[in-house]
């Protein structure tokens, strides 16, 4: 005597026993199956099949859930997956992960994603799938977590002796996440306009300025700002503005007026000459707003004033002619 079972999906199984195991690829994981079973005598006709049994699923160990995904909000780090195939059985995920606070893990149950507090640094997740039948294990990932961006040191500057012009200088502190080379420091004397340039320009000389420095990530994340000393731009004086005239017996008589100031403290000079063809007489010291003269003969007459700044450095030189 023998036994024919057959499934519900259409499929036949002989046994000699009174019961029957089947594995894949005779049943697949994950699909509901009924059975019926008749006798088959070694002679005559086998019986008819009996009523269906009771649905039965057969299950295996679950597949690999898909590769962790991270995503960073803050301080928190969300980690999701796709889900692994259940072959039949529900499945449960653990979380294993690794930084630098150490490593651990966390059992989410049917979730797939978990959200942990992490430090800045470099962070590593694995998901594993879990059944009935065994447990998966999916691909690692490894992610940098990357805070806000430390503050860069506080920025020196100096005039640069140019109009109008200082120069500056910062230095950017890796940590949080960055390299130094991620991070650009950033320049403002009025932390509304930010400049990359170590050179900034258009500024007023004379007037003194606090320079303010903080860094950029590359994914355009700022730092907190710090402040430096204060610098005050200078350059050159101005040229001044003279006008000379003829006087009496034989005198040139002349004034002028100082240039913009350049931001220092200023001094003047003079030279003049009776005739274009002798040479300059001077320079001396002169007087701010002094007026001044000269004798001269019937020939062409110059003067000139020039400014010197505390510094060293001078304007070049007004001049005007008189025909006498």
């Amino acid at each position: 005597m023998s036994y024919e079972v057959r499934l519900s999906d259409g499929t036949t199984h002989t046994t000699q026993a009174t019961s029957l195991t089947l594995r894949a690829p005779s049943v697949s994981a994950g699909t509901a199956y009924t059975a019926t079973v008749r006798a088959v005598p070694s002679t005559g006709e086998p019986s008819a099949y009996s009523s269906p049994s009771a649905s039965a699923t057969p299950y295996g160990a679950p597949g690999a859930p898909g590769t962790p995904q991270v995503r960073a909000s803050g301080s928190s780090l969300t980690v999701s997956w796709s889900p692994a195939a259940a072959n039949g059985s529900p499945v449960r995920y653990t979380v294993r992960y690794s930084g630098p606070d150490g490593s651990g893990s966390k059992d989410v149950g049917s979730s797939t994603s978990y959200t942990v507090n992490a430090t800045s640094g470099t962070w590593s997740f694995t998901v594993v799938a879990s059944n009935d039948a065994g447990s998966t294990a999916s691909s690692s990932t490894e992610y940098t977590h990357r805070t806000e961006p430390l503050a860069p040191s506080a920025p020196s500057a100096q005039a640069t002796g140019s109009n109008g012009r200082i120069q500056v200088s910062a230095s950017a502190r890796a940590g949080n996440g960055w390299g130094a080379s991620d991070l650009t420091v950033q320049y403002s004397v009025d932390q509304v306009t930010w400049t990359s340039s170590t050179t900034i320009s258009g500024l007023t000389d004379g007037r003194g300025y606090t320079v303010y420095a903080r860094v950029v990530s590359s994914d355009q994340r700022t730092s907190s700002v710090v402040s430096g000393a204060s610098v005050t731009p200078y350059g050159p004086p101005g040229r001044p503005a003279i006008s000379c005239s003829p006087g009496r017996s034989d005198q040139v008589e002349c004034t002028w007026s100082a240039g913009a100031s350049g931001g220092l403290p200023n001094t003047y000079q003079r030279r003049w000459r009776a005739d274009d063809d002798d040479d300059w007489e001077g320079p001396v010291s002169l007087g701010s707003g002094e007026r001044f003269s000269f004798a001269a003969d019937d020939d062409d007459a110059q003067a000139c004033v020039r400014a010197r700044n505390s510094a060293g450095q001078y304007s070049d030189w007004a001049c005007d002619e008189v025909d006498m």
